[in-house]
């Protein structure tokens, strides 16, 4: 998978959100989208550090192929 990390502007917080976004190498076009939440005041490292977990899973069969999010958004 593919791990980017982008930033959104957007007026719904006060500052620019960063998120990350694990995309399968055969593009994500069709898959389901997992929108990962996490606690406040964690990043959108908290994906980079479940990636490994994820790709085994995806590649066990334990879940099927998608796109997961998670973004940066402080204590929105």
């Amino acid at each position: 998978m593919i791990l980017e990390q982008k930033e959104l502007d957007t007026d719904l917080i006060s500052d620019t959100c960063a998120y990350a976004v694990l995309v399968p190498e055969e593009g994500g076009e069709g898959l389901p989208f997992l929108y990962l939440l996490h606690g406040g005041g964690v990043s959108r490292n908290f994906l980079t550090n479940l990636q490994p977990q994820l790709e085994g899973a995806i590649d066990d069969g334990v879940i099927d192929p998608l796109l997961i999010a998670t973004s940066s958004a402080g204590m929105s």
